[in-house]
């Protein structure tokens, strides 16, 4: 994504180490590295410091990765969707099974019942 490459640029820019970036933002370097690498994304909280200690601003930042994540809000949409039809179809076969079993068990009505 284009947040890592604009990260380690910005960084290599201003001639600073991972080490010295992650204490003005309070996170590991080793998460500074997570990022670079493009192995997980930072919160909204570290990008605002990121933008600030960058003097850049958080569009600046995540310009590019707008269509990646759109990318993947679309696909978690559609496996949203699907798991809700899936379950709605789960349910309607779970209150078919309870409907037969009860009518199933109902007593013959030819008989009477002892007391």
């Amino acid at each position: 994504m284009e947040l890592a490459r604009q990260l380690k640029a910005k960084r290599e820019e201003r001639g600073l180490s991972q080490d010295e970036v992650s204490k003005a933002i309070f996170v590991s370097r080793q998460t500074i590295s997570n990022w670079e690498n493009d192995k997980t994304y930072p919160d909204v909280q570290s990008l605002l410091l990121l933008s600030q200690l960058f003097d850049v601003s958080i569009d600046e930042l995540v310009r590019g990765d707008v269509v990646a994540i759109q990318r993947a809000i679309a696909e978690d949409s559609r496996k949203m969707r699907l798991l809700s039809i899936g379950m709605l179809a789960f349910s309607g076969l779970a209150f078919l099974f309870l409907l037969g079993f009860s009518l199933a068990w109902q007593e013959p009505s030819g008989f009477a019942r002892m007391s």
